[in-house]
C-alpha cells in the first residue's frame, strides 16, 4: 500500500467525522505525521481560497444530480432520495415496464470511469447478482445512466437497524443471538461465493416488520472501492472496521468477521448477563487486532456462537482448563449426571455409551481435520513463503494437483477420501469443470459410506451434470436412488425432495418419458411453492423445466405460458440480468419462434444478446452461446443475411474460446450455420453438419445421445436433398438406434420416422408397405412441419404409383402446409417448391405456375449462387 493510498484511506474514514482530530486519535492506528497530513486535508477541503472558490463552484455545478424524482432509468421510475454517502446518491424508485410492480432503492455509483473500470464493475455485478439467500438484499438490476454514471437496482428493504429493532421489541439475549445467526449466515452465504461486504454495521442490517433480517449493500462497499485508482481504499465505517482495511490492506474474509464481531458487542451489551464473560471472549476471539488471531472465518464464528447459546464450551476459551469444561458439560447435562450419581450400578453400559459417542465425534473430526490440511497443503506449492516455486497456480490446476494426491495419501482412509472428493467436485462445478466435477462426485458414490442424507444430496448433483451432458439413464437411475434415499429421512426434508423430483423430472423429460416427468414436476413445484418466501428462485426454474415438458409434448400454448411465468418470476427474483432469467428468455423466444411470432421473438433474443456482452464483454462463452440462439431465430424469421452473420461471428468467437477442446456451443453453432447454408443450398452445409455430429461425439465420449442425433437427423436431411442414399442409410441407422426405442407419439421418434419413409422411397423402386407406414404415422400427433412433411410423401407416393391427380391433389396440400410452417421468402420453401412447379407444369396449369413462380423468387435470391435449386429456378424461367 503506498503512503498516498494510506492518507487516501485514513481521510475517507474521518471526513464525515463531527470531530476529525478526535476519530483519527480513537478509530485509527495513524502516526502523528499521518494524522498531521490527514488534517491539512481537511483543512484545505474546508477552507476556500482565492483560487480554490471558483474551482468549487465549478465542480458544485458538475456535480450536480444527473437524474431526479420522475425520471426514468431503464424499467424504474425514480421517487424521493433516500439518501447520499460516500458511494453515491441513493434513490426510492418503483418497477414502470408494465410487466408487474416491485419497489427497489437505485444506488448512482461514483468512482467509477473508463472501459476498464465499467468492466470490471460489470463482473462483479454479475458476481453479486448470484447471492441468492433469504437474508440477504437482492441485487436486481444495474447499468449505466445516459450520463456514463453506473448504477445498481437493490431490493428495498423496509425495516429498522437490527440494535433499534431489538431494542424497540424488547428482545432478550437469545433472541438477539437468533437474529444475529441470521446475519452470519447470509455472510457465511457469500463468502463461499468469494464476495467480502466490507461494511457490516447496524445500518446496514435491517430488520422488517416481520422480523426478518435483511444485510444491506453486500460487497456495494467494495465496489465503491474499485473504479480507476490503483489503491484499493473502501469505505471503512469507525468502529466497525478492523485495523487492516484502515489501514488500506486489500479485502479478505477476516474483515467481515471483525465487523461482526463488533456488531455483536452493539447487539447485545446491555443483555449479557450471567454469559458476559463467554460472550466477551467470544468477540473479542472475532475482533483481535492480528487476522490470523481472529476466527478462521465465519462459519467458525457461527459454530462459537451456537455452543453459546447450547452452554457448550467455546473455543474461544479452549484454554480455560477442565474446570470450564466440565462445568460446561454439567450445565448441559444436568439430567444425566444427575441420573449417573443416583443410579450407579448403570455407569458401566453408560461408560461404554459415552465411548462409543466419542469415538464417533472423533472419527468425525478425524476426517473434517484431514480434509482441512489436506487442502490447505494443496496450496504449499503455489505460496512462496513456504518455498514454493510458483505464484500463479490456478485453482483448475490446484485441484487436479488434490486428485493426483488422493490415491496415494488416502488410500486406506475412505471416509476422509470421499469428503474430499465431495469438496473437490463441488469446486469444479463452480469453476464450470463439471466433466471433472462428475467423475469426482462418481468416485464418492462408488467409495460408499456415505449417511442417506448426503448420498442423497450428491445423487441429486449428478442428476443434474448427467442429464445436461445426455447421459439421460444414468441421471434416471441417480435420481431415484436419490428420490428413495430421501423419502426414507426422518423429518423428511422438503426442500431436498423438490430438488431431487425436478432434476428427475428434466432428465425423464429428455427421454421422452412425459407421463412420469409430469407428477413429478408437478411435485416438486407444489413443494417448492410451499416455501416461506415467495416468489423464489427455485419456483422460476421448476416452470422453466414444465415449460420444457410442454414443448417436447407439442402443447406449446402451455409451453408459452409456462415459460412467462418463469421469465417474470425469475426477474424479479433474480434480477432481468441473471443468467437463469435470460435462459428462460432466449428459451421463451425461441417458443415465440417456433409459434411464428417472430417480431417478439427476435426482439426477446436481441436483447438477451445484448445484456450478455454488456454483462460478460464481447468475447465471451455466454455471448456465444445466445448468438446461436439469434441466428436460429433470424433463420426461422427468413433473415438469412442477419442469421449467417450471427452465427458466422458466434462459430469464431467459440473456435477461439474452445482451444481445441470439446465444445457443446461450438457443436450447437456447427449445426445450426449447417442448417442455414442446406436451407441456403450451399454445398458447405454438408462439411458443417458432418463436423457437428462429430463434435457431438467427441463430448458424449462416443455414445449416440439424443444431442448427438439432433445434428444426425439435418445431415440426414442434406443427405436425402443431395441423393447420396449409401451416406444416408447409415446415418438414419444410427439415428434409429437411439430414436426407435422411444414411445410411439415421441416428436423425435415420428421426425426419424418421417426421413426413414423418405429414404426408403428414394431407395426402393416399389411403394410396397409404404402407404401402410404412412397412414400409421399419420395417425399420431404430428406437428405442423411433420405434418408438411407428412403430405409431400403422399405425394411422392402417389406420383410412384402412376396417380398424377393424386399426386397433384397432395402436391397442393403439402404447398400450403409449407408454407403455414415457414415465414413467406423463406430459403426453405424453395427445394419442395421446385417439384410442386414440375407437377403443375406436367398438369398444364401455367397461371397456377406462374403464380407459384412469384412466391419462389425471394426465397430463390436467398439461396447462394452455386444452389442447385437456385440454378434450376432461374433455367425454369
Amino acid at each position: 500500500m503506498s503512503s498516498l493510498g494510506r492518507i487516501k484511506s485514513l481521510f475517507n474514514t474521518v471526513a464525515d467525522a463531527a470531530d476529525p482530530a478526535r476519530a483519527l486519535r480513537e478509530q485509527t492506528d495513524a502516526t502523528p505525521e499521518e494524522a498531521a497530513r490527514v488534517l491539512r486535508l481537511l483543512g484545505h477541503a474546508t477552507e476556500p481560497t482565492r483560487f480554490s472558490l471558483p474551482l468549487a463552484q465549478a465542480a458544485q455545478a458538475l456535480q450536480a444530480p444527473e437524474l431526479h424524482p420522475g425520471d426514468r432509468l431503464g424499467a424504474w421510475l425514480l421517487g424521493e432520495p433516500l439518501g447520499e454517502g460516500g458511494m453515491g446518491l441513493v434513490f426510492s424508485a418503483e418497477r414502470d415496464d408494465g410487466h408487474y410492480r416491485q419497489r427497489a432503492a437505485v444506488k448512482l455509483l461514483r468512482g467509477w470511469s473508463g472501459q476498464e473500470g465499467l468492466a470490471r464493475l460489470a463482473r462483479e455485478r454479475q458476481i453479486l447478482a448470484s447471492l441468492n439467500h433469504a437474508h440477504i438484499a437482492r441485487l436486481l438490476d444495474g447499468g449505466t445512466t445516459p450520463a456514463g454514471q453506473p448504477y445498481l437496482v437493490m431490493e428495498y428493504v423496509d425495516g429498522q437497524p437490527i440494535d433499534a429493532h431489538a431494542d424497540a421489541q424488547g428482545l432478550g439475549l437469545d433472541a438477539r443471538l437468533r437474529l444475529f445467526e441470521e446475519v452470519c449466515g447470509a455472510v457465511a452465504h457469500a463468502h463461499a461465493r468469494l464476495v467480502i461486504h466490507c461494511d457490516i454495521k447496524p445500518g446496514n442490517v435491517l430488520v422488517n416488520s416481520e422480523g426478518q433480517v435483511r444485510l444491506l449493500d453486500f460487497g456495494i462497499a467494495q465496489l465503491a472501492g474499485q473504479g480507476d485508482a490503483q489503491d484499493f481504499s473502501p469505505a471503512a465505517t469507525p468502529g466497525f472496521a478492523p485495523p487492516e482495511q484502515l489501514a488500506g490492506d486489500h479485502p479478505a474474509p477476516a474483515w467481515d468477521v471483525f465487523a461482526l464481531g463488533r456488531l455483536l458487542e452493539r447487539l447485545t451489551a446491555a443483555q449479557a448477563g450471567r454469559r458476559a464473560g463467554e460472550l466477551r471472549a467470544l468477540i473479542d476471539c472475532a475482533c483481535a487486532a492480528e487476522p490470523a488471531r481472529r476466527y478462521a472465518g465465519v462459519p467458525a464464528l457461527l459454530d462459537d456462537l451456537q455452543r453459546l447459546r447450547h452452554h457448550a464450551p467455546l473455543a474461544a476459551l479452549r484454554a480455560s482448563g477442565p474446570a470450564y469444561r466440565l462445568g460446561k458439560w454439567l450445565r448441559r447435562r444436568w439430567a444425566w449426571a444427575l441420573t449417573g450419581a443416583l443410579v450407579l450400578t448403570g455407569s458401566a453400559a453408560f461408560t461404554h455409551r459415552l465411548v462409543l459417542e466419542r469415538d464417533r465425534a472423533q472419527q468425525e473430526a478425524a476426517t473434517t481435520r484431514e480434509v482441512s490440511e489436506f487442502v490447505v497443503s494443496l496450496f504449499e506449492g503455489a505460496d512462496p513463503g513456504q518455498g514454493g516455486s510458483r505464484h500463479d497456480v490456478t485453482a483448475r490446476e490446484l485441484l487436479d494437483r488434490g486428485r493426483a494426491r488422493l490415491e496415494a495419501q488416502l488410500k486406506e482412509q475412505p471416509a476422509q477420501r470421499g469428503r474430499l472428493l465431495e469438496v473437490l467436485g463441488d469446486v469444479y462445478e463452480r469453476l464450470g469443470a463439471f466433466p471433472k466435477a462428475l467423475e469426482a462426485f462418481d468416485q464418492a458414490v462408488k467409495l460408499g459410506g456415505l449417511p442417506p442424507d448426503r448420498e442423497a444430496r450428491l445423487q441429486a448433483r449428478r442428476v443434474l451434470m448427467l442429464a445436461n451432458n445426455g447421459r439421460n439413464d444414468e441421471a434416471i437411475t441417480a435420481g431415484q436412488r436419490a428420490l428413495t434415499l430421501a423419502q426414507a429421512l426422518q423429518p423428511a426434508d422438503d426442500a431436498l425432495l423438490a430438488t431431487i423430483e425436478n432434476r428427475l423430472g428434466v432428465a425423464l423429460t429428455n427421454v421422452g418419458r412425459f407421463a412420469e416427468a409430469q407428477p413429478m414436476l408437478q411435485s416438486s413445484l407444489a413443494r417448492y411453492l410451499k416455501a416461506p418466501v415467495q416468489p423464489n428462485a427455485s419456483t422460476g426454474s421448476l416452470l422453466h423445466n414444465l415449460a420444457r415438458l410442454a414443448v417436447k409434448r407439442g402443447d406449446l400454448a402451455g409451453a408459452e405460458d409456462f415459460f412467462r411465468r418463469a421469465l417474470a418470476v425469475m426477474q424479479q427474483t433474480l434480477g432481468p440480468r441473471a443468467d437463469n432469467a435470460l435462459d428462460t428468455q432466449t428459451q421463451l423466444a425461441r417458443l415465440l419462434a417456433d409459434r411464428r411470432q417472430f417480431p417478439e421473438a427476435l426482439r426477446l433474443m436481441r436483447e438477451a444478446a445484448a445484456t450478455r456482452e454488456a454483462v460478460w464483454g464481447p468475447q465471451n462463452e455466454h455471448l456465444a452461446l445466445v448468438l446461436n440462439e439469434l441466428g436460429t431465430v433470424e433463420l426461422d424469421a427468413g433473415e438469412t443475411v442477419a442469421a449467417g452473420l450471427t452465427l458466422r461471428r458466434g462459430l469464431a468467437m467459440e473456435e477461439q474460446l474452445a482451444g481445441g477442446k470439446p465444445s457443446r456451443r461450438l457443436a450447437l453453432l456447427q449445426h445450426n450455420l449447417g442448417r442455414l447454408q442446406m436451407a441456403l443450398g450451399d454445398a458447405e452445409a454438408g462439411g458443417l453438419l458432418r463436423a457437428a455430429v462429430a463434435e457431438r461425439l467427441r463430448l458424449s465420449g462416443g455414445s449416440e445421445t439424443a444431442f448427438v442425433q439432433i445434428a444426425r437427423v439435418n445431415l440426414l436431411r442434406w443427405l436425402l436433398l443431395k441423393g447420396e442414399l449409401t451416406e444416408a442409410q447409415a446415418v438414419f441407422d444410427a439415428l434409429w438406434a437411439e430414436r426407435g426405442s422411444r414411445p410411439a407419439a415421441d416428436r423425435d421418434r415420428l421426425l426419424a420416422e418421417l426421413l426413414g419413409l423418405e429414404l426408403a422411397l428414394a431407395r426402393a423402386p416399389g411403394i410396397a408397405g409404404l402407404q401402410h407406414r404412412l397412414d400409421a404415422l399419420q395417425r399420431q400427433p404430428l406437428n405442423e412441419s411433420q405434418q408438411a412433411h407428412a403430405l409431400r410423401l403422399r405425394a411422392a407416393l402417389a406420383e410412384r404409383a402412376g396417380d398424377a391427380p393424386a399426386a397433384l391433389r397432395w402436391s397442393r396440400e403439402a404447398w400450403t402446409a409449407l408454407q403455414a410452417s415457414l415465414v413467406p421468402g423463406h430459403a426453405g420453401l424453395l427445394p419442395f417448391g421446385l417439384t410442386h412447379q414440375r407437377r403443375l407444369r406436367e398438369a398444364g396449369l401455367a397461371d397456377e405456375v406462374q403464380a407459384l413462380r412469384r412466391l419462389l423468387a425471394p426465397a430463390a435470391a436467398a439461396h447462394a449462387a452455386a444452389s442447385p435449386w437456385r440454378r434450376q429456378f432461374l433455367n425454369d424461367g
